[in-house]
């Protein structure tokens, strides 16, 4: 075969100049391949593996240097994975129907006014409209506030289950219209059921995220963690397993990777045991792979080394007073072993798990992201608190799930360091 040429047109289809192109890319990846070689060559003759040369892999791994024609691979898994989008077409309504909406709308603005906040009171008006003229309920507009102000009054009002009943036969009689703000109502709807330990129903309210992924991706995030801070690991599986991908490659989607940590974590669980064995590494990585096709920019590791390291380190406490790798390294080591404590001492599911040491790693890289040696643990109100304003604050104010989270494998990291 003849050798491309620095001046050829690139071999991955850009078009470009193979210079201008992959050319750096392959040089990178030929000269840790034969670094590998080498390395894997003295592995096998029971040589201990140098700690620069694990740096040097794990960095290569993490940057899929030994993925082929990677771009072309993502554009085609881009151009697949593309699924339905939401319309809000509101039908055509004659002026006569129109003139009975807005004399609704100005019944309400007049019970608004003219009472204490009364939410059965505005519950029963929109009900009495509904029941009366059901072909109008799309039209009637009720998804952009009032349905959300009826959610905070009944809140305030402290008879929420009222609430919740006429959101059930709402989303059940008007399914059109309540499909405006599916998204929102349906997290109403699981965290109710939720504070009820009404289990078995949370995955009823799953269908609009499903049939819409990226339509409120925002939503969808927030039922991930809530599923999360409630140790839901089923569920959280159920919700994700089929639309992962789909919210990936999906422009809309801002950070679109965390939502496939769960289900790439769901991969490991059934090889987190301390007797593993190489088979068991070898079926894990068969299983990563099928992720890896799918998601390509990740950087999903699929080297047996890796996943090697990785359980030894969660199976074995670290030295905290003669920690020989980086600073990154020694919190990722804490962190996964912390991750054994949560499951084995706190009844965590895996996932669960996960996440709770996932955020005290990000918390201590952060903490300590200018010192290079002698790394501690700094946890006090003023950092604390001052973490919490600067990493869950949305545009609203703080998002509650994620914080409370946060301070709670803060409670539990106490305990083991």
């Amino acid at each position: 075969m003849k050798k491309l040429g620095r001046n050829d047109t690139c071999h991955c289809g850009s078009g470009k100049k193979y210079k201008k192109c992959c050319l750096e890319k392959d040089e990178k990846e030929k000269s840790a391949r034969a670094l590998y070689e080498s390395e894997k060559n003295k592995e096998s003759n029971n040589d201990p593996l140098d700690n620069d040369f694990e740096d040097i892999i794990e960095e290569e791994e993490l940057n899929n240097y030994f993925e082929e024609n990677k771009d072309i691979e993502y554009e085609k898994n881009r151009k697949k994975y593309v699924c339905k989008k939401f319309e809000e077409n509101l039908p055509e309504i004659s002026a006569e129907k129109h003139k009975i909406i807005d004399e609704w709308w100005e019944e309400l603005k007049k019970i608004y006014k003219e009472t204490d906040e009364n939410p059965t009171k505005i519950k029963n008006h929109i009900e009495t409209f509904l029941n009366d003229y059901p072909e109008l309920a799309i039209n009637q507009e009720i998804h952009h506030e009032v349905i959300f102000e009826l959610e905070a009054s009944y809140k305030r009002k402290g008879n929420y289950d009222e609430f919740i009943v006429f959101l059930k036969w709402y989303r059940e009689k008007f399914s059109e219209a309540y499909a405006l703000s599916a998204t929102c109502y349906d997290y109403y709807l699981i965290a109710y059921s939720l504070i009820k330990k009404e289990i078995d129903n949370i995955s009823l309210y799953f269908s609009y995220y499903q049939e819409y992924p990226y339509h409120a991706p925002d939503k969808l995030m927030d039922v991930m963690e809530l599923l999360i801070a409630n140790n839901c690991e089923d569920l959280i599986i159920k919700l994700l397993k089929d639309i992962y991908p789909y919210i990936y490659y999906s422009s809309n989607v801002i950070n679109s990777y965390t939502f496939v940590l769960p289900i790439l974590f769901s991969k490991y669980i059934p090889y987190i045991k301390p007797d593993y064995t190489e088979n068991d590494i070898e079926l894990l990585i068969n299983d990563l792979k099928e992720i890896d096709s799918q998601i390509l920019e990740m950087g999903v590791i699929t080297k047996k080394y890796y996943y090697k390291k990785m359980l030894e380190n969660m199976f074995n406490t670290p030295d905290l007073n003669n920690y020989k790798y980086s600073l990154r390294d020694y919190y990722q080591h804490i962190g996964r072993n912390y991750l054994i404590f949560l499951y084995k001492h706190k009844n965590k599911s895996w996932i669960t798990a996960y996440y709770y040491s996932f955020e005290i790693e990000e918390y201590l890289n952060k903490m300590d992201k200018e010192k290079k040696e002698n790394p501690n643990f700094i946890f006090n109100k003023k950092k604390i608190e001052s973490y919490i304003l600067n990493h869950y604050r949305s545009f609203f104010g703080l998002k509650p799930v994620p914080a409370i989270t946060f301070l709670q494998a803060v409670y539990f990291f106490a305990e083991v360091y």
